[in-house]
């Protein structure tokens, strides 16, 4: 503990320079860190979202496939009718 003569004593130019140059390390120290958190989150999200975006593509690959084979396997109204009326007794 301090001599109650220490706590009494004027703060000096030094001492105010200390404390402001403390305060700066702590608040660069800080950013610095939040910075490296907020990258690591970003890159994370990256991540995620790029895995998300390749299924998504392979997804989309799949239903255009489906879709060309209903395209071509798909009979049309015509051809359909013309099918029931030979199937079906009149």
């Amino acid at each position: 503990m301090k001599k109650k003569s220490q706590l009494d004593a004027s703060v000096t130019k030094g001492d105010l320079e200390d404390a402001v140059a403390q305060i700066a390390s702590s608040v660069t120290k800080v950013i610095e860190e939040s910075e490296k958190k907020l990258s690591d989150k970003i890159e994370e999200s990256e991540k995620k979202l790029s895995d998300k975006i390749d299924d998504l593509g392979a997804d989309i690959s799949d239903h255009r496939r489906r879709i060309r084979d209903l395209e071509t396997d798909t009979i049309t109204r015509r051809e359909f009718n013309q099918l029931k009326s030979k199937v079906l007794p009149s």
